[in-house]
């Protein structure tokens, strides 16, 4: 789990930098990782999270729409209740 939650910060530099779609191939990979490992899937919500934040960045709404949707219902399934789901979603 490590290595995704290094891949997700590297993606996160590369989104600050303003290199998208380096961000994103970080991100993606980290994805894959938390996905495969099923013990790590608490952290896909953020991760989807900052891809739908790229694609704003980007101007493509739809696919920010989407990730940003995805996001929030991941975060519901594991933190129903937390008092930051929501406003963690603000594009």
């Amino acid at each position: 789990m490590k290595s995704s939650s290094s891949l997700n910060s590297i993606g996160g530099v590369y989104a600050s930098l303003g290199q998208y779609e380096q961000a994103l191939d970080y991100l993606r990979k980290a994805e894959e990782i938390f996905v495969n490992s099923g013990n790590a899937l608490i952290e896909l919500g953020p991760l989807y999270h900052s891809m739908a934040q790229i694609f704003q960045q980007r101007e493509l709404p739809d696919s920010a729409m989407i990730l940003a949707e995805k996001a929030l219902k991941t975060n519901l399934a594991f933190q129903p209740d937390h008092p930051h789901v929501a406003g963690n979603h603000v594009l």
